[in-house]
């Protein structure tokens, strides 16, 4: 696999980096020399239909640019559709790409990107291995469109007036630990194991189990 590496500035003041897929924003300005070398390389791997998949933590400017992202059919968008219609995954939602071992601040920084493929006017692809290439997309990708469950370190604002299922969950889970997250077999089944105090204030273990059915 062959990674290049971009530095573009696409807008205002960020500075944009592609790497062979890739793209990274930072407050900084490219020099025009950088920013000169930046479009001539890329513009090489288009021109000979190098690169496949892309990585950018700024879509928006760099599919306004250069109008290269791909719908979930591999084809082009219409001109000036921006990422409407565009194959869009952020980071953290690829199974594959979450699960590395990373450092903090890598993973940190890597959480702001998409990733996505390039497209193709009909009966266009790349130049060399787009089975293969088409195959690692897929690999990276894969799941990254199905509904799943985080952990995160998100503090989310609580409504103004509690829903009831939330009442009920403060009143038996309130004060308690999660001890574990459990998958029975293959089942579309997450069972969340607390250690909480019953009404004798004994340590017990109470189960939150939800069933997920489609999308709810």
């Amino acid at each position: 696999m062959q990674v290049s590496g971009y530095q573009l500035s696409l807008g205002g003041e960020e500075e944009t980096g592609a790497s062979a897929s890739s793209s990274s924003t930072v407050t900084t300005t490219v020099d025009a020399y950088t920013q000169m070398a930046g479009f001539t390389t890329l513009s090489g791997d288009v021109t000979t239909r190098t690169s496949l998949i892309f990585l950018t933590d700024d879509p928006e400017a760099f599919q306004s640019s250069f109008e290269l992202l791909a719908a979930a059919d591999g084809s082009l968008p219409e001109e000036g559709a921006g990422l409407e219609g565009v194959e869009l995954f952020a980071f953290s939602d690829c199974p594959v790409l979450d699960s590395l071992d990373l450092s903090e601040e890598a993973r940190a920084y890597l959480d702001d990107f998409y990733i996505a493929r390039r497209g193709f006017a009909e009966g266009q692809t790349l130049a060399e291995y787009p089975e293969e290439n088409q195959a690692l997309y897929e690999v990276l990708t894969a799941g990254a469109a199905a509904p799943k469950v985080h952990f995160t370190h998100e503090i989310l604002e609580n409504p103004k007036m509690a829903p009831m299922f939330c009442m009920l969950l403060r009143k038996h889970l309130g004060g308690g630990r999660l001890l574990r997250a459990e998958q029975p077999g293959l089942d579309r089944v997450l069972r969340l194991v607390f250690e909480t105090a019953n009404e004798l204030g004994d340590r017990v273990e109470t189960s939150l189990v939800c069933e997920v059915m489609g999308r709810h």
